[in-house]
């Protein structure tokens, strides 16, 4: 018998150290990509120069001081100043320095431009001053200036080169780019080769590997270079998120390719089956209208109509919606980095609340110091945090587009809750239709919607948390109305639907105990999160509470004394009405006492908030209260009895009804 030629298994080694190898380069390769996106790429970076000297300027000394304009802005960062010198006839040599401090010192050759680049860190303000010296009179400066970078590139290998230390924020949060890091990891991004044998591939795929693994090589060199440029060079080189994509696309074309035909196929399954749905449920709106029948919807859908029409003339080609935001000059200056950068309507000198929510949508866990900076009170801003989070998940964190998702989730959560509240209030009768309309068009829903506040999508979660209630799904009840106390603190006033509407036993007590755990926990743990950022301390909300009644009180007498001194202006009404209304809706809702409808629960809980409320929601034109209680005016006129009392009480508790339109400027009729 002949010894084997070959020990067992011998014939496998080349195709083990082969997937060995791959493993390993896809390790190393998410490695590199997770360590670019978490330290060299920035989200939204502000180029910010000053410009000393624009054009040529002879010297007639050896040295040249120029001072300075307020540096506040490059303050805090390494900044760049750039130089371009011009030696005459012998070469020269040439220094930099700022305030005294040399910074730069280089030798020029002989008629020939040279360039000088240094970084300091200067203080804000002013005061400030760059000397350019020479070893004798008679040089050109051409240019001179301090910025925050070095340089930059546009178009599709964008990116910026920054002085050496500076932080390049705001940047990717490295938990973001773990997750990058993890998806990549599971790809295989191995170059197409044979590990067993088999046919000779075509020369074009053969052509096709080559330029992917030349191209991968290019892509990684580039890494390396922004990589190894904090360590051998005095710049940092910061990408730009698309350009970090294009590169990473370069680095893994393999699995993106392979994966081309199961997307086309995904999406089209994905547009039959949309399609189908389409069909379904315009098929099933066809056989509610004629169930309904079809006149009773006329109202509601020029109601629709007319409100939509009325968000369109907020649109401005280029800033898009973000009149709606109200962004105002006085806060523009310390106004977040993403938000300058952006084309926007500033409204007003001084704008009104939703600027700053807009701005926490453009960072949702304030990981940039900017972000409180831009904002009058961070801490109590940002724990009204749902609506900003989804609408930068909407936009994908860009920046144009979250402040166009920011303003319209008011619109679409009208609209929803505009088809939700049809469950209580179905069509076919002129009480129920008055009642949807009163609702729809409250003063409180369209102050929300043309300041694009979080009132409006406050009202939605509860209404679909009562739905829950009614279907009993409590847990599910107490989930929705938990994350609606991220919108608005007062919205779990609402989770009084979760008390059972009859005595109970203790076993059903401890699953009300658990609901209210789950109520309480988003707004908690947020608060926690907030609490650990160290926000500066702030008395914002002082003046929203009062004791029991003083600041109704007090705005029913200034009403009333308004409307008696200009009773011939129609707007001079406008506080007596609302105040009317209000309290009509409160009185009503407490004469009522009809505790097992979830409804009655929320509009009495609100009907007590609003004895509570300070001056700095009563006070104002129009005032906040509308807003602030709008829950209870949806209970209102959800509850209100069929009978010879409905039309009395709508006009008393709607009093103010003709004023809501003017906040969508639909007031063409009055």
């Amino acid at each position: 018998m002949h010894p084997p030629s070959s020990l067992p298994g011998a014939e496998h080694a080349p195709v083990t150290q082969a997937r060995r190898a791959r493993d390993a380069y896809a390790v190393g390769l998410a490695l590199v990509c997770f360590a670019i996106l978490a330290t060299h790429v920035h989200l939204g970076f502000e180029r910010i120069r000053v410009r000393v000297v624009a054009s040529p300027l002879t010297a007639s000394e050896p040295a040249i001081t120029f001072p300075l304009p307020d540096l506040t802005p490059l303050a805090g960062a390494p900044a760049a100043i750039v130089a371009r010198v011009r030696a005459p006839g012998d070469p020269t040599r040439f220094t930099l320095a700022l305030d005294g401090v040399a910074l730069a010192t280089v030798e020029a050759p002989a008629n020939a431009d040279t360039r000088i680049d240094a970084s300091a860190t200067p203080d804000g303000g002013r005061g400030h001053a760059i000397t350019v010296s020479g070893d004798r009179a008679g040089w050109q400066l051409g240019h001179l200036e301090i910025a925050n970078v070095h340089g930059f590139s546009a178009g599709a290998l964008s990116f910026v080169v920054v002085p050496g230390g500076h932080p390049g924020n705001p940047r990717v949060p490295w938990w973001l780019a773990a997750i990058v890091g993890a998806g990549l990891l599971v790809l295989r991004p191995w170059p197409d080769r044979a590990e067993t044998p088999g046919p000779k591939p075509r020369r074009s795929v053969q052509a096709g590997a080559l330029a992917s693994r030349a191209g991968a090589v290019l892509v990684l060199l580039l890494f390396a270079i922004v990589l190894l440029a904090d360590f051998v060079s005095p710049v940092r080189i910061l990408l730009a998120p698309g350009t970090f994509a294009l590169l990473a696309a370069v680095l893994y074309v393999h699995p993106i390719t392979r994966a081309v035909p199961p997307a086309v196929s995904w999406l089209a399954r994905t547009a039959i089956a949309g399609l189908s749905a389409i069909w379904r449920v315009t098929r099933a709106g066809a056989r509610f209208i004629h169930r309904r029948g079809w006149l009773w919807l006329v109202p509601h859908a020029a109601v629709v109509v007319l409100v939509l029409w009325g968000v369109t003339r907020f649109y401005e080609p280029g800033n898009g919606l973000t009149s709606m935001i109200r962004f105002g000059e006085a806060f523009h200056e310390r106004a977040v980095p993403a938000l300058r950068a952006i084309p926007h309507r500033i409204e007003s000198p001084y704008g009104y609340d939703a600027q700053f929510y807009a701005q926490l949508a453009l960072d949702p866990l304030l990981q940039d110091p900017a972000t409180a900076a831009a904002i009058d009170t961070p801490f109590y801003r940002a724990r009204r945090i749902f609506l900003p989070w989804l609408a930068n998940v909407l936009a994908l964190g860009e920046p144009w587009y979250v402040l166009q998702a920011y303003a319209l989730i008011n619109v679409a959560t009208w609209l929803w809750l505009a088809w939700l509240l049809l469950r209580w209030l179905p069509p076919g009768s002129a009480a129920t239709t008055a009642a949807w309309l009163a609702c729809m068009l409250a003063h409180g829903q369209m102050a929300s919607m043309a300041r694009a506040l979080a009132d409006g999508p406050s009202v939605l979660l509860i209404a679909l948390g009562v739905a829950a209630v009614h279907a009993n799904r409590q847990w599910l009840a107490a989930t929705i109305l938990g994350v609606s106390g991220l919108t608005r603190e007062t919205n779990l006033l609402a989770g009084a639907v979760l008390l059972p509407a009859g005595t109970a036993p203790a076993l059903r007590l401890g699953a009300v105990a658990m609901r209210a755990l789950i109520l309480a926990a988003p707004l908690v743990l947020w608060i926690g999160y907030l609490v650990s950022l160290r926000l500066p301390p702030e008395a914002a909300g002082t003046g929203n509470f009062a004791p029991p009644l003083v600041a109704y009180v007090d705005d029913w007498m200034a009403s009333v004394d308004e409307a008696r001194r200009y009773a011939s202006e129609f707007d001079a009404w406008l506080a007596v009405l609302t105040i009317t209304a209000l309290t009509t809706q409160a009185i009503a809702l407490l004469w009522w006492r009809a505790w097992r409808d979830p409804w009655w629960r929320v509009g009495v809980g609100y009907a007590l908030l609003m004895l509570v409320l300070g001056p700095a929601i009563w006070d104002g034109q129009p005032a906040a209260v509308t807003r602030v209680v709008l829950p209870m005016t949806v209970a209102f006129n959800v509850l209100l009895p069929r009978g010879r009392w409905f039309w009395p009480l709508w006009i008393l508790g709607n009093a103010n009804l003709l004023h809501a339109p003017r906040e969508m400027g639909l007031d063409w009729f009055l």
